[in-house]
């Protein structure tokens, strides 16, 4: 005797389908947003927008990282302009974050006294001079 289908037949068959096609749809998305990532590569810290105005306290550190684009060859001049003496330059490291990006570098100061420091940090290419204020207390 023949065991009656539970579902027609055509629903058992679109029922197998529709993981397979969410798996896709997530796989291709997440390749999607991979790449994407990869190629547009930024830490948070150089999602900077120009002219901030940052505070530290005597004797703490301030890293500010900036990032040339890939196009866009040439370098962050070091030493920046400093303004006042509250604000202590330290040092400079470049570094490539992804194959794909640009040259980044990472300029390292230190609070010396309480006071208002200007920093400026020309550009040998085309990215913008970086113009910051810093308030140290």
């Amino acid at each position: 005797m023949p065991m009656l289908p539970l579902m027609p037949r055509g629903s058992i068959d679109r029922l197998a389908d529709v993981p397979i096609r969410w798996l896709v749809l997530g796989v291709l998305t997440l390749g999607i947003w991979i790449f994407v990532k990869a190629w547009t590569y930024r830490s948070d810290a150089d999602l900077r927008t120009e002219g901030e105005t940052l505070r530290i306290a005597v004797g703490e550190e301030l890293d500010l990282t900036f990032q040339t684009r890939p196009s866009d060859p040439g370098e962050y001049q070091s030493p920046p302009s400093i303004s006042s003496s509250s604000l202590q330059f330290l040092d400079v490291t470049a570094f490539r974050p992804a194959p794909q990006a640009g040259l980044a570098q990472r300029f390292r100061f230190k609070g010396a006294i309480p006071g208002r420091a200007i920093v400026v940090i020309h550009h040998t290419g085309k990215s913008p001079v970086i113009r910051d204020t810093v308030n140290v207390h």
